[in-house]
């Protein structure tokens, strides 16, 4: 017979390791719905390089990262990113949005000016991604060919880096990379997709990385439906590397999501927050 599950305890045990420790210096890079990322300036300020896996057609992230961190090498992954017909279709997405938009009961939620800055962003891909801003068409792996990086050989020559991990499930095969390379990452953003059916991955690494470095944010996707432990299935995670800045107490006094950091990925709908108090409750 199958062992009961008391789906109570393994509730407050995941809400436990998900817990963050918020600094006071959060701030938010990329735009306000779905593409931004939440984090502390001290713990960027502490990263020498950056990587960030997984575009699509929003380089908003990347954008203000490269502004407020003009001496920041950074380099960008995504093999499906670039000029191609895909591209042109979220151009013309756009424009199409910028047609519709008197009749906002079709669905159109962006603004003319928010639909042009989306394709402004496209077509200025080039003039963007130049400088300390460089991107790679290639996908992020554990081993690297002629469509694939290598992510552990990114991690081998230098310390200090950050990293943003959005890949839509890959991120499972990279995490015992990860473990292996904590000492070098300072700063990790990460989504983790269909959470519930890959506890058995994502507990033990949290597991594996408390001893050096901490949940500094944690946001649930609302694009994605609400899991049977009563927050969304996939959420994005601000990992960080334990500094002189890490005070455990202050995780006592926020709840999520934080009003004027967190927005909804969907705006069509709320977001959906994190009861963190319940893991006192034992």
């Amino acid at each position: 017979m199958k062992e009961k599950v008391d789906m109570r305890e393994e509730t407050l045990g995941i809400l436990e390791l998900l817990r963050p420790v918020a600094p006071a210096d959060l701030i938010r890079l990329g735009r306000n719905y779905d593409g931004g990322y939440v984090f502390s300036s001290q713990s960027l300020a502490n990263c020498s390089h950056f990587i960030s896996c997984g575009l699509s057609y929003d380089w908003s992230f990347e954008i203000e990262l490269k502004e407020r961190r003009p001496d920041l090498p950074i380099v960008a992954f995504d093999r499906t990113s670039g000029f191609n017909s895909t591209m042109l279709y979220w151009v013309l997405k756009n424009f199409g949005k910028i047609a519709l938009y008197p009749f906002r009961f079709l669905g159109v939620q962006d603004t003319p000016a928010q639909s042009w800055g989306k394709i402004s962003m496209m077509l200025r891909m080039k003039q963007i991604f130049s400088g300390n801003l460089q991107f790679v068409k290639k996908h992020i792996g554990l081993e690297s060919n002629s469509g694939v990086q290598s992510f552990g050989e990114l991690l081998e020559h230098s310390r200090g880096y950050g990293v943003k991990l959005d890949v839509e499930g890959t991120e499972y095969e990279l995490l015992d990379t990860i473990i292996g390379k904590l000492d070098k990452i300072e700063l990790l953003l990460i989504e983790f997709h269909n959470v519930e059916e890959n506890l058995d991955a994502i507990v033990p690494f949290l597991k594996a990385t408390r001893a050096t470095h901490y949940v500094q944010h944690v946001h649930g996707n609302n694009y994605d439906s609400v899991n049977s432990f009563g927050f969304l299935n996939s959420i994005e995670l601000t990992i960080a590397k334990k500094d002189s800045g890490y005070q455990p107490e202050s995780a006592e006094v926020l709840t999520y999501p934080v009003k004027d950091l967190d927005f909804p990925n969907d705006r069509r709908k709320a977001d959906v927050g994190f009861n963190f108090l319940a893991t006192d409750q034992k």
